[in-house]
């Protein structure tokens, strides 16, 4: 697996797996639906998902991250993933997709991040958030539309404060 200096990567591998599993868990994957990774960054997510939807696209901003992320879909002969390189609060609005996945950095999403996730409604959506305090703004945001079904805590750096929490949310009825 390809990473570049400058973009961002788990560095706990043993327990990225377990990270990453839970979400892919979350998000009830279905071959005949279309997933969409907010903050793709290389590709782990998005190439992992590859599995379980009939197509993934991944959104990230850092230009040597998505070619990464392009990399390593061509090393794993994996066809059914697109990146695109731009801003995910303008890309998103361009796509279409049964189900989400965002894993932002610790400033969390966006108002108007929120709003398009909000237009688009997918029918469940996974956050993957480092930080409590802008994970807890975003879901207060997120309740609008959704619901919080559940919330799996990783804890990514043991003895420390850092904690990594998976959040499955499902559209409102």
């Amino acid at each position: 697996f390809i990473v570049s200096k400058d973009s961002f990567f788990q560095v706990n591998r043993f327990l990225t797996e377990k990270l990453y599993e839970t979400a892919i868990n979350y998000l009830d994957a279905s071959l005949d639906e279309t997933a969409l990774d907010l903050y793709s960054g290389t590709g782990t997510i998005s190439l992992l998902l590859s599995k379980h939807f009939k197509k993934v696209v991944g959104i990230e901003i850092n230009k040597e991250a998505v070619s990464c992320a392009n990399r390593n879909k061509k090393i794993n002969n994996i066809d059914n993933v697109d990146f695109i390189c731009g801003d995910a609060s303008l890309e998103i609005k361009k796509v279409k997709a049964d189900k989400l996945i965002v894993d932002p950095p610790r400033s969390g999403l966006t108002k108007e991040g929120i709003e398009d996730i909000l237009k688009m409604a997918p029918k469940v959506m996974v956050y993957i958030s480092c930080d409590p305090i802008t994970l807890a703004r975003d879901l207060k945001l997120l309740g609008d539309g959704y619901d919080v079904v559940s919330v799996t805590p990783v804890d990514m750096f043991p003895n420390t404060y850092h904690v990594e929490n998976v959040v499955k949310l499902v559209i409102k009825k």
